[in-house]
């Protein structure tokens, strides 16, 4: 499906990517993370993870706020896009460990939880949103699950299912009128500079 966005991306594919990328670059061994829940008839590469993010829900704010400088090469027709935080989303995250051993799994178990979790205090692990506005996304273990079976030991694959909460700000982008003061001969005189200041009207 073609991607529909010009600028920042949406939560659920910003989120599962950022994470899936940080892990990468934490976890040594892992080779591989995948932003869906692996088809059965798809060759999984392993060791690997797949993250799932369930449905936000979103908290609106009662004094929403405007976040990030307005550039002043973005005003046309004395307009400009401003970003605003009007609340905030909370999500559920599955995400799923696949291994070819039991050894190789609880090794990767123990180094995945370390990962989410890189300071004692305060727990949990945050990421910088490059692709949403900036925003910060604050993730915390909940807890995970061996997913053994008869039928997954026949098929040397091994999993360990993990639960997590993500929390980060919801942005809205609106168009603003934008007023641009300009100095007076005597302010250019004083600083021998022109300094324009750009105020949301």
């Amino acid at each position: 499906m073609a991607d529909l966005t010009d600028n920042n991306e949406g939560i659920t594919e910003v989120i599962p990517k950022a994470l899936g990328e940080y892990l990468l670059g934490a976890v040594d061994p892992l080779d591989e993370y995948y932003d869906q829940f692996p088809a059965s008839n798809m060759t999984l590469r392993t060791p690997s993870v797949s993250i799932l993010m369930q449905a936000p829900e979103f908290s609106p704010s009662l004094n929403p706020y405007p976040v990030n400088p307005v550039d002043p090469a973005d005003i046309v027709n004395s307009k400009s896009n401003l970003n605003y935080v009007v609340g905030e989303y909370d999500a559920k995250i599955q995400m799923d460990l696949w291994t070819g051993n039991k050894e190789e799994r609880d090794d990767l178990t123990d180094a995945l939880f370390n990962a989410l979790n890189p300071d004692v205090t305060p727990m949990g692990l945050r990421l910088v949103l490059e692709e949403y506005f900036g925003c910060i996304a604050s993730f915390l273990y909940v807890g995970h699950n061996f997913e053994d079976s008869e039928i997954t030991s026949q098929t040397d694959e091994w999993r360990t299912t993990f639960e997590l909460l993500v929390t980060c700000k919801a942005v809205r982008t609106k168009k603003e009128f934008i007023i641009e003061t300009t100095p007076t001969p005597q302010e250019i005189e004083e600083t021998g500079e022109i300094n324009n200041d750009v105020v949301v009207e």
